[in-house]
């Protein structure tokens, strides 16, 4: 038995699977755009907490570690240990562990905040202190309270090579330059004798 389709009952049919199928490609769509923002919400919550060297601005032998949340997310209940500390200290101030960050933690750490310590001079007793490395490991929530937990391997030797530019490659550092120059020559026109 055949049976034989009208032109309206094509066009229905048809159309009928057109919306089937969009409907379908919809669904798909949406459910991938509330993936996507669910995502992106957990990025704006997520602290990232870094450690890192970093030398002074004015003279390239003194050396900082810095404690910094990268994150877009505040960071809660920070808690540092120091697995491997360094053994070179000039003074028990630059121990690492009586930071304030790692000796007492941080209740709260917000994104972009950042702790900078003085860690030591590398003029003095360099040759000892090159070949050494720091291990700190850190943990810490975010506000819906999930944990995070990372460990750091600073090695001193990755800090050789850098230093300061004279004049400095920064803008306001050339300023500072040529203005501690001008005066320079200002003071020694003072202290030539009139003629």
């Amino acid at each position: 038995m055949t049976e034989n389709f009208t032109n309206a009952e094509i066009t229905t049919l048809i159309l009928s699977t057109v919306v089937a199928i969009s409907t379908i490609v919809y669904t798909i769509l949406t459910w991938r755009l509330v993936f996507e923002s669910k995502r992106m919400r957990d990025i704006q919550m997520t602290p990232d907490i870094n450690f890192y060297f970093e030398f002074n601005e004015t003279d390239a032998s003194l050396l900082y570690l810095v404690i910094e949340n990268n994150g877009l997310g505040s960071a809660q209940n920070v808690h540092i240990d120091v697995v491997k500390n360094f053994d070179f200290y000039e003074s028990e101030l630059q121990n690492i562990e009586n930071f304030g960050a790692v000796k007492n933690g941080l209740q709260h750490f917000y994104s972009r905040q950042k702790y900078k310590y003085y860690f030591t001079d590398l003029s003095q007793n360099s040759v000892n202190k090159i070949d050494k490395e720091i291990i700190i490991k850190v943990s810490y929530q975010n506000v819906n309270k999930k944990q995070y937990s990372k460990e750091f391997t600073l090695p001193i030797k990755e800090t050789m090579g850098l230093g300061k530019l004279t004049p400095p490659d920064t803008h306001i550092g050339r300023i500072a330059y040529y203005l501690e120059k001008l005066n320079k020559n200002i003071e020694s026109l003072k202290e030539k004798p009139k003629v």
